[in-house]
């Protein structure tokens, strides 16, 4: 079982044992997952995070890793935690009650109110899953109030279908599809027929999980999750479905053939643009990573767009996006390569087969073994044939497993099993080749009906009978061993014992997700423990173990499907408030449409087509321009706009408060039409339309009311950037600002010539508004908005003037603007867009006008005084260092791993900042040295006693200087390494060349490196100069040859960070 409560700065993941009683204590420290098994400490194992290794050191507390946060500061990892505060009362009821608690919840909106006992872990809440309660649900069929009409979940029917060749178009879900509730779910699976017969089973066992959990059944509209989705497609779901589930299996594998694509980088081939447009929540529900150990990056753009990705998944989490994976192996690879992706833990849905349908379940591991050939039961066997030698090595290591496999198999049949040879995809046959040419002993062969094709009329679907006989076979099975993920997984929902055989991690971490690593055999020679028992020897073991203990092991079997299920039901729990507010939008939405033509959008297209129409922003300049200009012209408007110009054609606004807006329609009088975004803030959402249906009925009837949809490319649109029109007709942009929708709305009424005013994205005189824009409603409202700036979160004026002068995002206004004219200017041919603006005559008559956003970057080249100064101005205006903290310092331990017990190794921090690396170094045992462009940093570090412990070489340089990487003032090979970290992104493009010549001429033979690979937002400097910090913004790949035309080479070392992030590059040089 999952769970998560570490105190520390790092996660923690418990892998709770079938009946441990105390909880395992976790302390993670440094960039790793501390994996424990409850109850047994000298389990516990440290596992990296990623492919590379430790996570990144800035990264901060759980939350900013994208998991959950303890509840408290409890030593103790609870599973309480790691499910998000999850209602752990509601997990003392059956199944059965929560699914149709949740299927009211759902049909009602009835809020979470239960409270959640704060220490309550996963034995308590498991509790009453024991006796009496989980026995009569076990055999009772679902609550008449569960599928709002009459019963259709007929187990016994279910039953019949299993190895009934007619009967396979009679099964029902749980609930009748279509029934009210639950709406449209698409789903995006693998659909048809397929080569792997666990992907087969797969997205009906996903159906009937959210059909079992949620306690009723939704309307399906499947998709083919590799085929690339469209904007058509995103407009149909956004149009009637309730939520897009995504999943199981795999997706995130970058050597699939449909994942070498640059749209998405994994097997759902969907653009980001796409993903972000996605109305309804999106639940990726119990999907993997599934790379193999030791496989290849892929290509960098591919990576990009993967990255891209889970960046905008990660942007649709507040209320839009559910990540679940389904073993802790995808959990930590997926957390170091997006870490601001909350993720959460869900096991694959066939792993519930037993608890879904408790007809399903089997008992042949109860049976009582007889003497004689084949008494004791069915030993299946798989073995994966794709990527062997990533799987087991080279030939040699292979035909060392399949000799072993064979001697194990020999000596199965001789103690009476009978061993079937299991075709879980139609390619495995390597082992099946080798049986057959020995004959050593009997065997089956099994093989399902992946290619049957379907039938047309009434008949049986051959597709529905092939899941159906492979879930029958399985129940035949006493014991499943196999190398694939549902050659395990199946098996185990049925309640088959299972072994696996390590080829892939995801098969080694379900084992030990489940608690039971016992039942998990490496099968790759060179990953083998020396000294060890054999292959055939210990897999004869863990059979034996398991034949000699079979109802110990059934019960453990059960009580860890028990626990999963816990899990899945605490996931409802999450989901199901997203699916209440996306079918109250639908409704609000429906009930819009029966409203009059007139208060739509489309009502408004062309109105003023060929007419000049000025857009007035909020800016103070527009206070200084007569209000009596536009007397008589086509205006639109922003939120309080007609504080000034009192008789505006349009005022657009984005949020909506019935009682201030109640007096801003009493003060715009009659001829203002008041377009509002029916989503608060432009985001997702029905939220401002239920509020003028509710308060404004009789304004929307007259048409003084306009409801625009929108397009918007993150939850709250606020951070985003535009890079997109919607469809023509019936829907406006939403940024950051409402200028831009109010723009649009211009070109769509037509205008021939759109002239703005009042968009200044600037201080005027100190101020950002015309005089009168706020009264004291407005302005604590717009103030208590909590912004992140670099400085941390701040409200107040302090947050506004961060958002305006481009620390926190202002900086996408102009960019949105400037997106938003070409676009227009595209798809409305011979508009122009002008802006009117006297900032000209307000600084000839003595007012100081702050520098507009959008200035051009100083970019001075490095090392010229005017770059000194830049950096030190920086460093005093922005706090930009925290004098206990840097990135370097993480590269410490790596460092000294490399070099193992040498000592006095001269190092140089290339950007050392405060001096905090090279302390860290120093500490390490390494003569370290730094240099920094900032005098003000270096003057800071010496005052903090930093530099004094480099060794002396007669006449050696400072331990500390002020210097540029374009002549630093050290000798040829003066070092040995050489360590930067967040620096060279901050260089021009020309000056690349010549910094990575000098690096290389004072550093000999190592070079670690971290560089960010993402843009950075403007400052501004005491002064109010604007700064571009990041001028470089390249992916790994450029960087790497940059310093390999100078010699040095990729250098791999254990534990080294991930190569890539979804902000960073890490690399690690070396030459000579």
């Amino acid at each position: 079982m999952l769970g998560s409560g570490c105190h520390a700065r790092r996660s923690c993941i418990v892998l709770t044992s079938a009946g441990a009683g105390a909880p395992a204590v976790c302390t993670a420290t440094g960039g790793a997952v501390r994996v424990c098994i409850a109850g047994s400490p000298s389990t516990c194992t440290r596992t990296s995070w990623g492919r590379g290794g430790g996570a990144e050191e800035e990264e901060g507390s759980n939350e900013e890793n994208g998991l959950a946060a303890p509840p408290s500061s409890q030593s103790s990892c609870r599973v309480h935690s790691w499910l998000g505060g999850a209602k752990t009362c509601l997990l003392r009821m059956p199944a059965l009650c929560l699914g149709v608690w949740v299927y009211m919840l759902v049909l009602h909106g009835a809020a979470l109110a239960a409270p959640v006992p704060r220490a309550a872990g996963l034995d308590d809440a498991l509790a009453a899953w024991d006796g009496v309660a989980l026995h009569a649900f076990r055999r009772a069929p679902v609550a008449p109030a569960a599928c709002a009409g009459p019963l259709s979940w007929r187990a016994a029917s279910f039953c019949e279908l299993v190895g009934a060749a007619d009967a396979a178009g009679r099964f029902a879900p749980l609930c009748d599809t279509g029934r009210r509730g639950l709406g449209t779910f698409v789903h995006y699976s693998t659909t048809g027929v397929q080569k792997n017969a666990g992907d087969s089973v797969l997205p009906r066992a996903t159906r009937m999980a959210v059909e079992y959990f949620f306690g009723a059944a939704p309307a399906w509209a499947l998709r083919e999750v590799r085929v690339p989705t469209s904007a058509r497609d995103v407009e149909d779901a956004d149009a009637a479905a309730s939520a897009v589930l995504v999943g199981g299996g795999g997706l995130f594998y970058p050597a699939n053939a449909h994942a070498r694509q640059n749209v998405s980088g994994w097997q759902w081939p969907v653009h980001r643009a796409h993903l972000l447009g996605f109305e309804a929540p999106v639940f990726l529900f119990a999907v993997g990573w599934n790379a193999f150990r030791g496989q290849a990056e892929p290509p960098a753009a591919q990576w990009a767009a993967y990255l891209a990705s889970l960046a905008a998944l990660a942007a649709r989490t507040h209320g839009g996006g559910y990540v679940t994976l389904r073993e802790s192996y995808s959990l930590s690879a997926v957390a170091a390569q997006a870490p601001d992706l909350p993720l959460h833990y869900q096991s694959c849905a066939t792993t519930l087969l037993a608890t879904l349908q408790p007809c399903l379940a089997s008992e042949s591991l109860l049976r009582t073994p007889r003497a004689g050939a084949g008494g004791r039961g069915v030993l299946a066997v798989n073995l994966a044939d794709d990527e062997l030698g990533l799987r087991l090595g080279p030939p040699a290591d292979q035909e060392a497993v399949l000799a072993a496999l064979e001697a194990w198999l020999a000596g199965a049949h001789a103690a009476g099993w009978t061993v079937h040879v299991v075709l879980q995809a139609t390619s495995d046959r390597r082992l099946l080749h080798r049986l057959q040419g020995t004959r050593a002993f009997p065997f089956e062969t099994i093989t399902f009906n992946a290619n049957t094709r379907r039938r047309r009329g009434d008949g049986p679907q051959p597709s529905q009978r092939d899941w159906l006989q492979v879930v029958d076979y399985y129940r035949s099975v006493t014991v499943a061993a196999s190398s694939r993920g549902h050659g395990v997984m199946i098996p185990f929902g049925l309640h088959v014992a299972t072994i696996s055989l390590v080829t892939h991690e995801k098969v080694r971490a379900f084992a030990r997700d489940v608690g039971h690593p016992e039942w998990s055999v490496e099968l790759a020679p060179a990953r083998r423990l020396r000294g060890g028992p054999g292959l055939a020897e210990e897999l004869t073991g863990v059979l034996d173990a398991i034949d000699a203990n079979r109802s110990a092991v059934h019960a453990a079997l059960v009580d860890a499907q028990r626990q999963l299920a816990a899990v899945a039901a605490a996931n409802a729990l999450r989901w199901a408030p997203a699916v209440v507010r996306r079918r109250r939008d639908l409704s609000t939405r429906e009930s819009l449409k029966k409203r009059a033509a007139r208060t739509t959008l489309r009502a408004l297209e062309g109105r003023h087509a060929g007419a000049d129409v000025y857009v007035l922003g909020s800016g103070r300049t527009l206070g200084f321009v007569d209000p009596a200009f536009f007397r008589g012209r086509v205006t639109v408007g922003v939120n309080q706009v007609n504080r000034h110009v009192r008789a505006l054609t349009y005022l657009v606004r984005k949020d909506l408060e019935p009682h201030a807006f109640r007096d801003i329609l009493a003060a715009a009088g009659n001829r203002t039409t008041h377009v509002v975004t029916r989503g608060h803030k432009g985001g997702q959402g029905w939220k401002n339309a239920r509020t003028v249906l509710t308060h404004f009925s009789a304004e929307l009837d007259a048409g003084r009311i306009v409801v625009a949809d929108h397009a918007c490319h993150t939850q709250r649109c606020n951070g985003s950037r535009l890079e997109g029109l919607p469809p023509p007709g019936d829907r406006l942009v939403v940024s950051d600002s409402t200028i831009t929708t109010a723009i649009h709305l211009a070109a769509h009424l037509g205008a021939a010539r759109i002239i703005v005013c009042g968009h200044d994205l600037a201080l005027l005189d100190g101020e950002a508004n015309f005089g009168g824009y706020h009264d004291s409603a407005t302005l604590a409202q717009s103030w208590a908005l909590p912004r992140k700036s670099r400085r941390g979160s701040v409200t107040g004026r302090a947050a506004y003037a961060a958002w305006l002068s481009g620390d926190i995002g202002a900086i996408n206004i102009t960019h949105d603007t400037l997106v938003l004219r070409d676009l227009l200017q595209a798809r409305y041919p011979g508009l122009l867009i002008y802006s009117l603006s006297p900032f000209l005559g307000l600084g000839l008559e003595g007012h100081r006008v702050g520098a507009p956003i959008g200035t051009p970057d100083v970019g001075e080249p490095i090392g010229t005084p005017d770059a000194y100064k830049v950096y030190d101005r920086l460093d005093r205006a922005h706090a930009y260092h925290d004098p206990n903290r840097s990135l370097e310092a993480a590269l410490a331990p790596h460092l000294r791993r490399h070099y193992g017990a040498r000592t006095g190794i001269r190092l140089v921090s290339l950007g050392c900042s405060l001096g905090h690396g090279v302390e860290a170094f120093a500490d390490a045992g390494f003569d370290a040295y730094g240099v920094d462009v900032s005098g003000a940093s270096i003057e800071q570090a010496l005052q903090l006693g930093r530099g004094r412990r480099c060794a002396t070489h007669g006449g050696a340089p400072a331990c500390l200087q002020r210097a540029s990487l374009t002549a630093l003032p050290f000798a040829d090979a003066f070092f040995e390494a050489g360590v930067s970290a967040d620096v060279l992104e901050h260089l021009r493009p020309a000056d690349v060349p010549r910094v990575v010549a000098e690096v290389s001429r004072v550093v000999r033979s190592l070079l670690f490196l971290r560089i960010s690979t993402v843009p950075e937002g403007r400052k501004m400097s005491l002064d109010g100069a604007e700064l571009t910090l990041h001028l470089t913004v390249q992916p790994r790949g450029w960087w790497l040859k940059q310093f390999e035309a100078c010699g040095w080479r990729e250098l791999s070392p254990a534990g080294f960070p991930p190569r890539t992030t979804a902000k960073a590059a890490f690399i690690a040089l070396s030459r000579g």
